[in-house]
């Protein structure tokens, strides 16, 4: 038998923009009951915030919307913390970068990330998460591991590749 999770991390994204603009209430409630789910018997739950996309795809109101339901709620269950995610794939400022340091960090689509974009998240993850927990030092060589050649990076092909 496994133990239960002591940990949960939790990230949404652009599919729940409808559902904040068409009853931003009722996803309030829907996201608090969720997080009560996840949190019962002392879990500790992480929530991301959806980090931003190209400004093009118009989405940064009802993202902003989003992040401001996802923190309020987060605060409002124990064991619940809330992580910004706007400069961990964005600039310093916040604001939506494709590239950084000579390497795409999403694909054209301005939305999904590529390798160099996931690093980033892993990384920060792994930061929040070691404020509370005590884990094993990363290995050094994960950022340029295999994972980077899953078929999922390079949809559509040469989506990460530039």
């Amino acid at each position: 038998e496994q133990s239960p999770a002591e940990q949960v991390v939790v990230m949404v994204g652009s599919w729940d923009h409808l559902a904040v603009q068409r009853d931003p209430e009722a996803y309030a409630a829907s996201v608090h009951a969720a997080l009560e789910d996840l949190a019962a018997g002392g879990r500790s739950v992480l929530l991301l915030g959806e980090p931003p996309s190209a400004p093009e795809k118009g989405e940064e109101e009802a993202r902003l919307a989003l992040n401001d339901i996802l923190a309020a709620e987060a605060a409002g269950v124990a064991g619940v913390r809330y992580l910004p995610t706007d400069t961990v794939i964005g600039d310093a400022g916040g604001a939506y970068l494709a590239t950084a340091d000579g390497e795409l960090l999403r694909k054209p689509d301005g939305r999904h990330l590529c390798p160099a974009g996931a690093v980033r998240f892993g990384t920060a993850v792994r930061d929040a998460l070691s404020e509370s927990w005590v884990l094993a030092p990363a290995d050094p060589g994960w950022a340029s591991g295999g994972w980077r050649d899953d078929p999922r990076y390079d949809d559509p092909p040469g989506a990460c590749t530039g």
